[in-house]
């Protein structure tokens, strides 16, 4: 056993204790490391670390006359919080739920107009690009006058660019961007989960 592995077991088992305590046991076991021995021999010399921990607690923070307890070298369960979140929880419910109705429909009104945006950019880029090409076929097959045919002709050429560039931007967000948004949503989502539970 190393000495960073029997500080650490010694941490451990005197964990109840207050931090100064637990950093002056650590600071007594590391001076039995501070020689010319090597660190399994001296963890071997003091022998299990749960052992070590009972009899530095016995010696050195139990007053004099009294006995270590059975149970001194072992950590003391932290209280389990959840029945106080639970109180909190049910004591602001009137204020939490609509306020969770309310951002939830903020985000699906969010999302609509997105994707209304969208819609609206695709299918008005096809309508205007068709529309540009039915001026073009009007004008060619009118018989106005050559005046009229250039035009008509000019003006569904550039419906006809409007539309292209709004369909094939329309085309590019659902290929490109849409999926780059979703992984980073799902990449940040991810982040906080493991963060909670380290």
């Amino acid at each position: 056993m190393t000495k960073y592995e029997f500080l650490a077991a010694v941490r451990s088992e005197l964990g109840f204790l207050p931090k100064s305590d637990i950093d002056a046991a650590e600071r007594y076991f590391e001076s039995y490391f501070a020689g010319n021995q090597s660190e399994e021999e001296v963890a071997a010399r003091l022998g299990n670390p749960r052992d070590a921990a009972k009899n530095y607690y016995a010696n050195n923070l139990v007053p004099r006359g009294g006995a270590a307890p059975e149970s001194a070298a072992q950590p003391v369960k932290k209280r389990n919080n959840v029945w106080i979140i639970v109180v909190i929880l049910v004591i602001l419910s009137p204020i939490l739920i609509p306020a969770a109705i309310f951002a939830g429909s903020l985000i699906m009104a969010f999302v609509a107009v997105i994707i209304g945006i969208y819609l609206m950019m695709l299918f008005g880029g096809i309508t205007i690009w068709l529309s540009g090409a039915a001026v073009v076929l009007k004008g060619l097959f009118s018989g106005l006058g050559f005046a009229n045919v250039i035009l008509e002709c000019g003006i569904g050429f550039l419906m006809f660019g409007i539309g292209l560039a709004l369909t094939l931007l329309a085309v590019y967000i659902a290929v490109k961007l849409i999926p780059w948004f979703i992984k980073k949503i799902v990449n940040f989502g991810s982040k906080r989960i493991r963060r909670q539970n380290t």
